[in-house]
């Protein structure tokens, strides 16, 4: 109860996701499991099983290979036209 109140509570990012829904094509949710700068999050962070975890480490590596999503955060900057 004290940690509702006042602590920081930690927000389950992987808390519904199920092995049929991970997929190099489900872009939305493999963009949950990565930061800003586009770093794979950790299992604690994500709070999911071990197997969970390596398929969709997996997916976003095969996703990274199409250029689905961006290995870093420099590609996913928008750059302005200067004038």
């Amino acid at each position: 109860m004290e940690r509702e109140r006042g602590g920081r509570r930690s927000r389950r990012i992987g808390s519904d996701v199920r092995l049929e829904d991970i997929d190099y094509k489900n872009i939305p949710l493999l963009s949950r499991f990565l930061d800003r700068r586009g770093r794979i999050l950790s299992r604690r962070k994500t709070r999911v099983s071990a197997k969970v975890q390596r398929r969709i480490v997996k997916a976003i590596k095969h996703a990274r290979h199409l250029a689905l999503l961006p290995y870093t955060a420099d590609q996913t900057r928008i750059v302005r036209k200067r004038r």
